[in-house]
Parts: structure tokens; C-alpha cells; sequence
């Protein structure tokens, strides 16, 4: 190897490699399945200790997976990822509208 071909390579910065890549996402998938199950628990309790529900925290945490189900399907290109993202992505808008309808004492 060249003393050009080195300099390039760490001018480049470090290159993630295809397991990294896999790793993180693993990890971001169980961090939003987790952050799911924390705010139905929430939600839960809060039903059956101040009789009512607050939908703020669920769809911020179906926001958060809808956007990264997008934001790896632009990356990825399965189709999978992007009907995942839909769903998601209309399932939070389910909940805004609900959480808004609580707000405002329509529901």
C-alpha cells in the first residue's frame, strides 16, 4: 500500500461495514419496541389510577418508529420497511388525533 492509498483511507474517515450497519439497526428496533411497551404501560396505568388516557407518549413513540422504518427504507430500498413505515406512520396520526380529541374534551 501506497503512502497516498493510506492517506486517502484516514482523510476518508472509517467506513461502517455491513455488520455495523445490521447491529445498529437490530439495536434501534429494540430500543423503539421497548419505548412501545413503556408508554402502553403508562398509558395503562394511567387508566386505571386517574381514569383517563393520554395518547401524547404513544404517538410520539410510533412517530419515532414510523420515521426510522422510513428513514431505512430511503437507505434500503425494501418495500417492507416502507409499508412498515406507512403503517406506523398512520397509526401515530391516529393517535395525535385522538390525543387531541381528549385535549379539547371532544372524546
Amino acid at each position: 500500500m501506497k503512502n497516498d492509498d493510506i492517506l486517502n483511507a484516514v482523510q476518508e474517515g472509517p467506513v461502517k461495514g455491513e455488520y455495523e450497519n445490521a447491529v445498529t439497526r437490530s439495536a434501534l428496533h429494540i430500543a423503539i419496541a421497548v419505548g412501545i411497551a413503556c408508554a402502553i404501560i403508562m398509558t395503562i396505568i394511567e387508566w386505571f389510577v386517574f381514569k383517563k388516557f393520554d395518547f401524547g407518549k404513544p404517538f410520539l413513540i410510533a412517530l419515532t418508529s414510523g420515521l426510522t422504518d422510513i428513514l431505512e427504507w430511503k437507505c434500503n430500498k425494501t418495500k417492507k420497511m416502507l409499508v412498515k413505515g406507512i403503517c406506523t406512520l398512520l397509526f401515530a396520526a391516529f393517535l395525535l388525533l385522538l390525543y387531541i380529541a381528549v385535549l379539547t374534551g371532544v372524546a
